[in-house]
Order: C-alpha cells, then structure tokens, then sequence
C-alpha cells in the first residue's frame, strides 16, 4: 500500500479483492488486508467464466480454492468487517460514511 495510507490512519471502507490466482501472489490477501483494514470486501474474479451461465448456477474459477482465500481473509480482517462473494451480475448497494 503507499505510504498514506499509513499516515492517514483510517480505514478503508471498501476493498475489492481478485481471488482468481491469489495463490501465485506473496502473503495475499493478509498483507493487504492487515495494512488497510477494510470495513467490507468484496471478492471478485472467482467466477469460472467459461463454464458459467449468468442465470443459473454459478462455478468457481478453476484451479482455485475460493474456500482458502476466505479462510485467511477471514484470519485478518477487523471483527466488524465483512466480505461478500456477489454471484455474477449482482448490484450492491454500500452506504457512504462520513
């Protein structure tokens, strides 16, 4: 992360993470996370996008434990943050704090 987010001292309010790989990245998503702090995170390129059909069940990217990365965001984040796993094509909604 630059060097201001060290200085500004808040949080984050909303990060969004890639899981598709996330393994072939070094201390990913702990470094991240434990520097920023993110009220809420949403988990991003886990869909298989070539074995998906929008309306209907979705997969996950192959070769990837989404499982895993869950498990160590979940070892790092604040105990009042939250992730979300959107199914493809969602709309969400986050309110703006101050």
């Amino acid at each position: 992360m630059p060097e201001l987010a060290a200085v500004d001292e808040r949080r984050v309010d909303l990060a969004f993470h890639c899981v598709g790989a996330f393994e072939q990245v070094d201390n990913y998503p702990e470094g991240l996370v434990t520097d920023i702090q993110p009220r809420n995170s949403i988990l991003g390129h886990w869909e298989d996008f070539f074995g998906n059909d929008p309306a209907g069940d979705q997969q996950g990217i192959r070769l990837t434990s989404i499982e895993n990365f869950i498990q160590r965001l979940e070892t790092v984040q604040a105990d009042d943050a939250k992730w979300y796993l959107p199914d493809t094509l969602a709309v969400m909604q986050f309110p703006v704090s101050q």
